[in-house]
């Protein structure tokens, strides 16, 4: 029971998620790896609204920290595996979403050993530090450019991944679009920014209040 998550209060319309932590009750706190960053703060955004508490961990390295705005924040990198363990063991989360790979398919080719440093060891100290404090869950944001080319209109988590036999690729292909059923069914999923226009002008927006911000 000291671990289950209960609503406890209402914020307009959501419920405020806590746990008990037998000297009253602490909102339920997810780590946001990459926080700081476009996706991820606006995840710290959903999170706080659905009642928890995002702890932003980020070494902003593309991140800003003006973004984040709806819980605490520590900077550190994933490679420096003592930070991580520290604030796993200060925040004590349920879980982590993870948005702190590199994804740049150019890069990863001209500088693979910087993406197997982030992407991989970084992956497996964040891992490691989790299961040491029993927080298993996790959510990985992942890209649907490992499936390549492939005839399916939309992208499942069953589509096969094809072996590439070339030691380089061109790049991404042209339209890749991934299926949202398994998001719709198990978290009640509903895209807000649909339409390409859409995402690109609200992420375009952002860009342009960050290096506002930054010149501040």
């Amino acid at each position: 029971m000291a671990g289950q998550a209960i609503a406890v209060a209402r914020r307009g319309d959501e419920w405020i998620m806590a746990r008990h932590n037998f000297i009253g009750f602490q909102m339920v706190r997810i780590l946001v790896t990459g926080g700081a960053s476009y996706v991820g703060s606006h995840a710290c955004k959903a999170l706080a609204a659905a009642g928890y508490e995002p702890v932003v961990f980020d070494n902003l390295c593309a991140g800003h920290d003006w973004a984040v705005k709806w819980g605490p924040f520590e900077k550190g990198d994933l490679l420096d595996r003592d930070r991580i363990d520290g604030v796993v063991q200060k925040y004590q989360p349920a879980g982590v979403i993870h948005f702190a790979s590199f994804a740049y398919v150019g890069e990863s080719v001209t500088d693979p050993a910087k993406y197997w440093r982030n992407n991989v060891v970084g992956a497996i100290n964040l891992c490691d530090a989790l299961a040491a404090a029993d927080a298993s869950a996790m959510v990985f944001s992942s890209s649907c450019t490992v499936y390549g080319l492939t005839t399916a209109e939309f992208i499942s988590e069953a589509e096969p991944v094809p072996a590439i036999d070339d030691a380089r690729r061109a790049g991404d292909p042209a339209r890749l679009v991934a299926d949202i059923a398994h998001a719709r069914k198990n978290l009640a999923w509903q895209p807000v920014h649909s339409s390409l226009d859409n995402i690109v002008s609200t992420a375009w927006n952002w860009h342009r209040s960050s290096v506002s911000a930054d010149r501040a």
